[in-house]
């Protein structure tokens, strides 16, 4: 007896719940009110912008020791990858020096100009990227560039180039490439812990 009054009541509560939902429609019919603004010949929109004078946070990517350390820095919104990079040839801050903090490209280099298409950032630079010219310490900067470029959302490589002019890179395996390099092109011997 229990068992149906149990089924009978799991019925009733079954049939109370489809009852309760939205009546559905064969095709497409006209609501009995609307809100004014939306019949409207010019609907309002709404756009978000950042005032003036607005900042982003963004990654710049220095040496400790042996590997790539992220420090905050804060540059006029919106963030492109020239401001980052511009960020980057700046240099550690003196209190990020304290913390033993350091960069190995070249202060004396100019960023050209830097520009992204399809995920790739062009860097354009007018020196060599490194202080030093010996393949550790170029490949060092260039990791510094490319985890910095990167950190930017939608850019995934860098195609480096010298006065408009493609430039052969080193990666952190000891090869060399014109193409755009990535993170995986200096993680295995750089990237940050």
């Amino acid at each position: 007896m229990r068992r149906v009054v149990a089924l009978s009541l799991a019925g009733a509560l079954l049939a109370l719940a489809v009852g309760c939902g939205a009546p559905t429609d064969d095709q497409p019919r006209a609501l009995s009110a609307v809100p004014a603004d939306l019949l409207a010949a010019n609907p309002v929109t709404t756009t978000v912008t950042s005032p003036p004078g607005s900042t982003s946070q963004v990654a710049v990517y220095f040496f400790g020791a042996e590997r790539l350390v992220q420090v905050q820095r804060l540059v006029e919104y919106p963030a492109t990858v020239e401001k980052l990079v511009r960020q980057l040839f700046s240099g550690p801050r003196e209190d990020e020096i304290r913390h033993g903090l350091r960069s190995l490209v070249n202060h004396g280099t100019t960023v050209l100009s830097a520009s992204t298409d399809a995920g790739i950032a062009t860097i354009d630079l007018n020196g060599a990227p490194a202080e030093g010219d010996g393949i550790e310490e170029v490949t060092m900067a260039l990791a510094q560039i490319v985890y910095t470029a990167t950190s930017l959302a939608g850019v995934i490589g860098v195609q480096f180039t010298r006065n408009g002019q493609k430039l052969s890179v080193p990666t952190s395996d000891g090869s060399k490439t014109f193409t755009p390099v990535g993170k995986a092109s200096y993680a295995p011997r750089y990237a940050p812990l």
